[in-house]
């Protein structure tokens, strides 16, 4: 499964074109599903790029697609032999996980952020599974460094984790180093925004 090592997603050589998910989604349609990458690349496209909570209050998040292997297949018009083998190919390959722990199955797509344009470090990639990563220890230290700088208390930290690991590395540092500077410019106002409101909006942008 060549296709899923990091050369076919690299812009650096090749450059790359932004076109809209719609357009994607139009494209899709004239390209037969009948390989894995194929598949993961639908996937891609359909995957939920904005968390998302649902009338009755159940949530989905960025990097996962709401559908059963089953309703895949249906839905992409392939039989399910074939849309379980691809399936299970995309699991080996790690870019995907079947998650059943929540009101609904569905895919995770464990290279969304990636596969999207995010620039991740590679010694992040390799520490992945290890209790702590290294975005984790930066996220801790940005977190904390930013409510003594705010002097206010500490709000959505798991929102606040979420928009620190979609930030380029070139943002985290940013973010971190910029506090001082957001908090001196924002002296004044009646309310400061919290880390997920400070990372969310990229308020470190000076």
């Amino acid at each position: 499964m060549e296709h899923f090592k990091a050369s076919l997603f690299d812009c650096k050589s090749g450059g790359y074109i932004i076109i809209s998910r719609q357009a994607m989604l139009y494209l899709l349609k004239s390209i037969k599903i009948d390989s894995p990458f194929n598949l993961y690349v639908h996937m891609l496209a359909n995957a939920n790029y904005n968390d998302k909570e649902y009338p009755n209050g159940n949530k989905s998040l960025r990097g996962e697609l709401d559908i059963t292997t089953d309703e895949l297949g249906n839905e992409l018009h392939v039989p399910h032999t074939s849309i379980y083998r691809m399936v299970k190919e995309l699991e080996k390959n790690k870019v995907v996980v079947k998650k059943n722990d929540r009101f609904h199955p569905y895919f995770l797509l464990t290279m969304y952020e990636e596969h999207c344009g995010y620039r991740v470090r590679p010694e992040e990639r390799a520490a992945a599974q290890a209790k702590v990563s290294l975005t984790e220890e930066d996220f801790e230290t940005f977190f904390s460094f930013y409510y003594h700088i705010m002097e206010i208390p500490p709000k959505d930290k798991e929102k606040a984790r979420r928009e620190w690991s979609r930030l380029s590395m070139d943002d985290r540092d940013e973010a971190l180093c910029n506090i001082i500077t957001y908090h001196n410019a924002s002296n004044g106002q009646k309310y400061m925004k919290h880390a997920y409101s400070y990372l969310r909006e990229k308020s470190f942008k000076m």
